[in-house]
């Protein structure tokens, strides 16, 4: 699976730059059991491996106990950024800022649009997954939510 855009990395080498919903993660952990497969990468900007898009598949990844998540890497220049708030309109440097210091934006804070890739889909079991299962409270809510970097 070599792709010069395309690499398998451990979660612990990709920069969130958003806060996360716990009950979206349990969604997502929910949805990649179901399909036994990851089938869509996680963005990240190239050089600074800081997380575009993704941030409640990199959280559901920590909970499978993922040793491996598919990624897409996108040199910044060639993404459109723009924000889901109106609160907010950040700058390509403030992300990569946000995602060195570990100074999160809130949830659905940017918004990213990529040129288009081909589809990638991973089995499951390609990705090292651990049979670990999320700690959930009533309502099926991550009692220990992933706020921030994996390290």
């Amino acid at each position: 699976m070599s792709h010069p855009d395309f690499a398998l990395l451990p979660p612990c080498d990709i920069r969130p730059t958003e806060e996360i919903l716990p009950d979206r993660v349990a969604e997502v952990v929910a949805m990649i059991r179901g399909r036994r497969a990851w089938t869509r990468p996680i963005a990240v900007e190239a050089s600074s491996r800081a997380l575009l898009d993704g941030h409640h598949r990199l959280a559901a990844a920590a909970i499978l106990g993922l040793e491996r998540v598919p990624v897409q890497f996108f040199d910044y220049d060639e993404v459109e950024l723009t924000s889901w708030r109106v609160d907010f309109a950040p700058t390509r440097r403030e992300v990569i800022d946000r995602a060195l210091s570990g100074r999160l934006y809130p949830h659905k804070t940017t918004r990213h649009h990529f040129p288009a890739r081909p589809a990638v889909v991973i089995a499951l079991d390609a990705l090292g997954a651990a049979p670990v299962l999320p700690a959930l409270v009533p309502g099926g809510r991550v009692a220990a939510p992933f706020h921030g970097a994996l390290a």
